[in-house]
Parts: structure tokens; sequence; C-alpha cells
């Protein structure tokens, strides 16, 4: 449950198997605890928009009947962080790990040697 299956649905909208709004209602109502309620839908999605252009402080008005922390209005980084919907935002570049091609090169030990002292 949550993050890994809010990942899971996101990838359904990005096939096509599921529109945004069936994929948030679902997220919303179930994968959120307690539930959140449906009138959030187009809040969540207007947050997934802004989000993946990194516009983490616009505000998003809030539905009428509904009130954040005694406001009307709520930054798309609230929106994020209260609604669950890290993983509904694109990231940018995606990666096939399996074609990853990993060169050991990349990595020195003697950038890591330091490590245990911090501990």
């Amino acid at each position: 449950m949550g993050y890994t299956s809010a990942t899971d649905m996101a990838e359904q909208v990005g096939a096509g198997s599921i529109g945004l709004d069936s994929a948030l209602y679902w997220h919303l109502t179930t994968n959120c605890y307690p539930p959140l309620p449906v009138s959030m839908i187009a809040v969540a999605a207007e947050a997934i928009e802004l989000a993946s252009y990194e516009q983490w402080d616009d505000k998003i008005s809030m539905p009428d009947d509904i009130m954040f922390r005694y406001r009307d209005e709520i930054t798309v980084a609230e929106a994020v962080e209260a609604m669950h919907l890290e993983g509904f935002i694109a990231t940018g570049e995606e990666y096939d790990y399996e074609e990853y091609d990993y060169e050991e090169d990349d990595w020195e030990e003697d950038d890591y040697e330091d490590c245990d002292e911090d501990l």
C-alpha cells in the first residue's frame, strides 16, 4: 500500500490504462487513511501538474467546503505532502535499470573512507 501502490497507479495512468481522475479517486479514497474527500481530486491533479514543473510555492484554491489549516488555499508542496502524491509526480528522466550501464570506475573507495567516522 502507500507509495508503491500510488506509483503503480501512476504507471497505469502513463500507460493509458486508466485516467488520472480515476487513479486519484482510488488514491484519495482507498490509498489514503483516513480517506480524503472526492472534491480534492481537482486539487490533487493541479498539484501533480505544477509539481512536475517544480512550482512548489504556487497556490491552489481549495474546494468551497474544505479548508487547509484554516486557509482556502494550499501550496503545491503542502498538497503533495498532505495527499501523499509523490508517486504521481513525473521525476523527469526515467531509467530502465536493467539497461543502465553501471561502471565500477564511477565509484572510488576513497570517496567513502571517512563514512564510518560520522557514525
